[in-house]
């Protein structure tokens, strides 16, 4: 077999790895249940928690950062006509960062003046 084709066997062995990852992590998480039943001990309770409103806006206005930053990336590189990978890629990793950064200030600046009552977040 030469090298070559080896690739073609990745979309086939990724998909079983994440598979056999997934059934071992439950496996051991279930053995490790039932060891701690037969020793008189109760396994901890995971229950899924909601996500926190604080949360969602923090990846909601990250997100619109990102998107934003690019859309600005767009128009610069349109506008000023760049042709220079090696700019353009730049030019759109760094309006992407500020952009995210701006999303995450913001969230800062917005869960300032909001704080918690409960104290959880």
């Amino acid at each position: 077999m030469s090298p070559e084709n080896v690739g073609v066997f990745i979309p086939i062995i990724v998909p079983i790895a994440i598979f056999a990852m997934i059934f071992g992590i439950r496996y051991l998480e279930n053995k490790e249940n039932l060891s701690m039943i037969e020793k008189g001990i109760a396994p901890p309770d995971k229950k899924r928690r909601a996500f926190h409103p604080m949360q969602v806006l923090k990846w909601g206005l990250l997100f619109m950062g990102i998107g934003l930053g690019l859309a600005i990336a767009l128009i610069i590189s349109e506008s000023m006509q760049l042709r220079s990978d090696e700019i353009r890629s730049l030019l759109f990793f760094t309006m992407a960062l500020l952009g995210g950064g701006g999303g995450l200030v913001t969230t800062y600046m917005i869960a300032r003046k909001h704080p918690e009552k409960d104290g959880n977040q």
